[in-house]
C-alpha cells in the first residue's frame, strides 16, 4: 500500500519554533515602528498648533492671547483668554489636542478634574461659558501651552509684584525664539503666572513626573516621557522637535528663566539618588 505524505510531529514542532522565533525577532521592531509613527503624528499636530499661534499673532498686531477670560460673566475683558478659547475657531477638530500616545481618559467626577500622564489625557477642564445659554464647554487633551508667552494685561496679576508684561514673551517677535517653548506634550493644559513665574523649577522640587505623582512644576507638567525619554515641543520660531526630559530646564520659559542651571550642566552628577530624570536624555 502506498504511504500518504504528511508532516511528522517533529517537523510541525520545528516549524512552530521557527515562527515563534521570527515573531520574537520582529515584534520589537514592529513596536519601534509604531512608536515612531505616533511620534511623527504628534509632531505633525504640533506643527499645526504652531501655524495657528502664528495666524493668531498675525491677526492681533503680532501679539498672543491675553490669558484672561472672565468666566463669571461670560465675557473676555482683555481678549480671548487662553489658547483653547482664542484658537477654537481655527482648530475645530478637538482630537488635535491629543498626542496619539496619550488619548486615554482618566476617571473624573462630573465636575471633577484629573491630571494627565504618559498615556493619559488631562481633563475635564472648563474653558468657556456660552454667554447666551450659560453652559460651560469642557475640554480634554494631552498637549498644553507655555502660558508665559501670553500678552497678559497689566492688571492680570496685580498685587503680586510681578510685571507680567516685562517677564512674559507677549508675542513671537523675540530673539532666540528657537529656544522658547510655546506648545508641547503636557500633562496639563499649560502653566500659569501666579505659581510659576520667577521660579527655576529645580528638579529636586519635582519628586516624580506626572506618571507617578500628580502636582505642579515644570517636570510634572512638561516632562512627560511619551517618546523614548523625550517630549515633543513647538517653539516660538514655529519649529518642532523632540526635547530630552533633562533638557527642558535649558529652555527659556520666560524672560528671567535661567538656562545655565547646574543640574543640566555637562558632567553634572545627580545628587538625588534615584531621581526620576536621572537616566533620561539631556538634549
Amino acid at each position: 500500500m502506498k504511504r500518504k505524505k504528511g508532516f511528522t510531529l517533529i517537523e510541525l514542532l520545528v516549524v512552530i519554533a521557527i515562527i515563534a522565533l521570527l515573531m520574537a525577532i520582529l515584534m520589537p521592531a514592529l513596536d519601534s515602528v509604531r512608536k515612531q509613527a505616533k511620534a511623527v503624528i504628534c509632531r505633525t499636530m504640533l506643527k499645526q498648533w504652531g501655524l495657528m499661534f502664528n495666524m493668531y499673532a498675525d491677526q492681533h498686531d503680532n501679539k498672543f492671547m491675553s490669558g484672561w477670560t472672565n468666566y463669571g460673566t461670560g465675557g473676555t475683558p482683555y481678549g480671548e483668554g487662553d489658547w483653547m478659547v482664542a484658537l477654537e475657531p481655527m482648530y475645530g477638530d478637538k482630537d488635535i489636542r491629543f498626542c496619539p500616545v496619550a488619548k486615554k481618559h482618566g476617571t473624573v467626577a462630573t465636575e471633577g478634574w484629573i491630571a494627565g500622564g504618559k498615556t493619559e489625557a488631562w481633563g475635564r477642564y472648563a474653558y468657556l461659558i456660552d454667554p447666551v445659554t450659560g453652559n460651560w464647554k469642557w475640554a480634554w487633551g494631552s498637549m498644553g501651552a507655555n502660558c508665559l508667552i501670553y500678552d497678559y494685561h497689566p492688571d492680570w496679576n496685580s498685587g503680586s509684584g510681578i510685571d507680567v508684561q516685562k517677564v512674559c514673551w507677549r508675542g513671537p517677535d523675540v530673539k532666540n525664539a528657537g529656544n522658547i517653548p510655546m506648545f508641547a506634550d503636557c500633562a496639563c493644559y499649560g502653566n500659569t503666572v501666579q505659581s510659576e513665574i520667577g521660579q527655576t523649577w529645580n528638579p529636586a522640587d519635582d519628586p516624580a513626573p506626572y506618571d507617578d505623582a500628580k502636582g505642579g512644576g515644570l517636570g510634572r507638567r512638561f516632562g512627560v516621557n511619551r517618546h523614548s525619554g523625550k517630549a515633543d515641543y513647538t517653539f516660538l520660531d514655529w519649529s518642532v522637535r523632540p526635547v530630552g526630559l533633562r533638557a527642558i530646564w535649558r529652555l527659556k520659559w520666560h524672560r528671567n528663566f535661567p538656562t545655565d542651571n547646574p543640574w543640566v550642566a555637562k558632567g553634572w552628577v545627580n545628587p538625588w539618588v534615584g531621581h526620576w530624570m536621572e537616566n533620561f536624555p539631556d538634549e
